[in-house]
Formats: structure tokens, sequence, C-alpha cells
């Protein structure tokens, strides 16, 4: 059973550093894709060895269950991360726009607010952010904060911004 529980782990690294890989591609972080790709090539060719010569059904069980645990174990660590910037649309009634737009502005983020209709036309106010993946919860806590904890918003991931995007973080990115 030595062997099955060297497959299950290989396989679990190998995919946990796929899933990270096809990240960092899709975000244009690629110093770490080249190391992860030689690493897993030796691990891919090793646990084939081993499923290959093995005799019995365990060893595939083995490759295929080290496959899920190590996506399941990539995507918690991505969650960890969360690489990228965004931009944050949140609507919002009057009443509540420009304390909620400057809450998040004393929080030190950039913040753009305007007026728009609703879906049975009436008056809206959209409050855009833009800024880093990770301070997503700071966000949801404001909203939270004015009982807009269920607040229709959009969430578009950005490829880059220039200038402002809080007052602890300056880009300058060129696209």
């Amino acid at each position: 059973m030595g062997e099955a529980s060297l497959i299950l782990l290989l396989n679990t690294i190998g995919e946990t550093m796929k899933t990270l890989r096809t990240i960092f591609i899709s975000k244009k972080i690629m110093r770490p894709v080249y190391f992860m790709i030689f690493i897993d090539s030796l691990i891919f060719t090793t646990g084939m060895k081993l499923v290959t010569q093995g005799n019995g059904v365990q060893f595939v069980l083995a490759y295929a269950l080290g496959k899920v645990i190590g996506v399941w174990i990539g995507d918690k660590i991505e969650e960890k991360i969360a690489l990228g910037l965004i931009e944050v649309t949140v609507f919002t009634k009057k009443e509540k726009a420009k304390i909620i737009a400057d809450r998040i502005r004393d929080l030190g983020f950039s913040v753009t607010n305007h007026k728009g209709y609703g879906m049975n036309g009436s008056e809206r106010f959209a409050i855009i952010i833009h800024m880093k993946r990770k301070d997503m919860p700071i966000i949801k806590d404001v909203l939270a904060e004015y009982g807009y904890s269920e607040a229709t918003m959009v969430v578009k991931d950005l490829k880059s911004v220039s200038g402002k995007i809080s007052l602890q973080t300056q880009l300058k990115e060129v696209a």
C-alpha cells in the first residue's frame, strides 16, 4: 500500500501546482509557472510509472483521488492569496449611497459614485470601487454595517489599472 500512498501524494502535489499554474497564467504572473511545469513533469512521469507498474485498482484510485484532492487544495490556496484586481459596482438606494461611499473612502479606497435608474425606473446609485481582490471582505463588512449584506453587486476581474487603487497601493502598470 506504500506505492499507492506515494501516487496519491505525488498527484495531490502535482494537481495543486497545475491549479495554481493556471491561475498564475491567467493573471500573467509567469515567473513561478516555468518552475511549476518542470516539477509537474517530474511528478507526472514518476506517478505514471508507479501506476502502470502497479498491479491493482488501488493505484488507479490513488491517482484519481490525488487529482481531486489537488484541485481542491489549489482552490483553497487561491482563495487565500486572492490574486488580482477587481472592479466592484454596488447598487444602493439614495439615502445610503453617499454614506457608504464616504465610509469606503475613509478606509482608503478610491471610490466613484453616480446616479442611475433601476429596473422599475426607481432612482438608484452606483458605487464603483477598484481594489485588490483580497480586500473584498472589507467592502462586504462595510455593506453589512449599513444593512446591505445582500447588496446587488457586479464584480469584474481587471487586467490592470493605472493610477490609484487605494491610499496604501499605487499601481502604475501599462496594459
